[in-house]
């Protein structure tokens, strides 16, 4: 009685203990230049995933946004839109997708989306996943 008393066990209880899985941080998505605008609306989508998982407010939106862009990327648009810091999150979208995204003609996309084969070894689904891709760009 003495001992339970007035030295306590050191090990926890299951009812004491509570276990927490730490999440793995979410990577910041990565974008450069010369890209389709296949890649720019895969890159738009995970940016947006990325800002709300981080819960970036401010200013933090924009340094986070030019983090992501690849370093040739990053000095195309300093020489082209200066002062990057000073633009709100949509302008400076806009910026990067105009170096990003080659201009495609939409007939063009239209031919190879009905140009498009499944590969040999490619699976349905992922075939399936670039005929949506290449659809979307139409």
């Amino acid at each position: 009685m003495h001992e339970r008393t007035a030295h306590p066990s050191t090990t926890p209880t299951t009812a004491s203990m509570t276990t927490r899985v730490k999440a793995e941080k979410v990577k910041r998505p990565v974008v450069s230049a010369s890209g389709t605008s296949e890649e720019w609306t895969y890159f738009a989508q995970r940016w947006s995933e990325y800002k709300q998982a981080t819960r970036l407010t401010g200013e933090d939106i924009i340094f986070q946004l030019l983090e992501c862009c690849d370093e040739a990327l990053r000095k195309d648009l300093t020489r082209s839109f200066r002062n990057l810091t000073s633009h709100d999150e949509p302008t400076l979208l806009g910026h990067i997708k105009s170096l990003v995204v080659r201009q495609e003609n939409e007939m063009v996309a239209r031919l190879q989306l009905q140009q498009m084969m499944q590969d040999r070894d490619e699976p349905v689904r992922a075939f399936s996943a670039r005929l949506k891709g290449q659809a979307n760009v139409c």
